[in-house]
C-alpha cells in the first residue's frame, strides 16, 4: 500500500492536493494538526493528511436500502376498534 503525506494551511487545501495527486477515490487514512516552522522561527499551524489510492473504503455517501428496515405492525394493520 502506497501512502502519501500532504501538508497545507487548511484541511480544504490538503484535500484538494490529495484529489489532484491520487484522484477522487483516494482514501484519507489520518489527519492531524502540526506546528511547522522554518529555521525555528514563527511556527505555523499546518494540517497533515495521510492518504492512499490503494485502500478501498466504503463511502459514507452511499445510498442506504430502506427496504430492509423493520416495519411497525401497528401502523400497517387496519383501524383499531
Amino acid at each position: 500500500m502506497q501512502v502519501k503525506t500532504f501538508r497545507a494551511r487548511s484541511l480544504q487545501e490538503a484535500l484538494r492536493q490529495v484529489r489532484l495527486s491520487l484522484g477522487p477515490d483516494a482514501a484519507v487514512l489520518h489527519t492531524r494538526e502540526v506546528r511547522h516552522s522554518r529555521l525555528g522561527l514563527f511556527p505555523q499551524s499546518m494540517i497533515e493528511v495521510e492518504a492512499s489510492s490503494d485502500t478501498v473504503v466504503a463511502s459514507r455517501f452511499a445510498s442506504s436500502d430502506h427496504s430492509s428496515a423493520p416495519s411497525n405492525a401497528a401502523h400497517t394493520s387496519g383501524p383499531v376498534m
